[in-house]
Parts: structure tokens; sequence; C-alpha cells
């Protein structure tokens, strides 16, 4: 049951950050969106699963990294912090913001970091994510989600 809720929550998360994008890049091109394989931990008995995804309009050349991370069970507010990070193919750092906590009890939390080119170019996006293990925060980095042009 807990792991459909973590699942369900994460689902919501990416459909929230599609329409960022989309209020974000408008109609003005061809829109793609690829996930990273979801990783899951376990931390004082409450399993944690995070992601990356890439969105990307080609018409604007806009690229859209976010960082997904949803918990088995509501955890208390500042215990989920998210940290997008977009990438370039070539695997330099293109945009980044710092960590975001969730400001209030919840069973995900999400947070995308948004870029626009003045050229074409192919980003992917690979983050982290802390969780609270009552003494400090755990880091754990995402898989890197598959290329997408922008």
């Amino acid at each position: 049951m807990h792991r459909r809720r973590t699942v369900s929550s994460l689902l919501s998360a990416v459909l929230a950050a599609g329409i960022v994008l989309a209020a974000a890049v408008g109609a003005s091109g061809t829109t793609h969106t690829a996930v990273s394989a979801s990783k899951s931990v376990t931390v004082n008995g409450v399993v944690y699963a995070h992601s990356a995804k890439i969105s990307t309009d080609t018409g604007g050349h806009y690229a859209v990294a976010h960082t997904n991370l949803g918990a088995s069970t509501t955890v208390p507010s500042g215990w989920l912090g998210t940290y997008p990070r977009l990438w370039s193919s070539s695997g330099t750092i293109v945009k980044t913001v710092g960590y975001s906590y969730s400001s209030r009890a919840a069973t995900s939390w999400s947070s995308t970091v948004v870029h626009q080119s003045q050229k074409a170019g192919s980003f992917y996006s690979q983050g982290c994510v802390q969780v609270w293990n009552g003494k400090g925060y755990n880091t754990y980095c995402t898989e890197r989600s598959p290329n997408q042009n922008a």
C-alpha cells in the first residue's frame, strides 16, 4: 500500500512538472519528455523513491530538469529535499538551483530548473535528493535521464 502511494505521489509530481513546462514554453514547438529509472532507499523504515525527468521544447529551445522524491508515508516538514540539475549531453552542468525542502508534511516533493538557450542543444537531468535520518540528511543522486533535444 505504501509503495503505491509513493508511486502515485511521484506521478503527481511529474504531472505538475509537465504543467510547469507547458506554461514556460507555450505551444512554440515539439515537446519531449524522458524519465530516469527510479531508485529506492530505506531510511528508518521509510521507503523513499527518487528519479529525474527532462522535458524539452524544440521551438523555444527550452529544457526543464525535474527532481522528484516520494516517501512511503507522510513525513514532517523539512524531511524531503530535492536538487534539480540540468546537464548538456557532453556532461557539462548547464543550470541548477540549491536544495528545496518540503515546506509541509508530505509524501512527495519535487523541484524544477528551467533553461532557455539561444540555440538548439541536447540535455539530460540528473539531480540529488536528501532525506532526514533523525540526526541529519542522507544524500542520494538520481539516475541520469535519457538525453532530449531542445
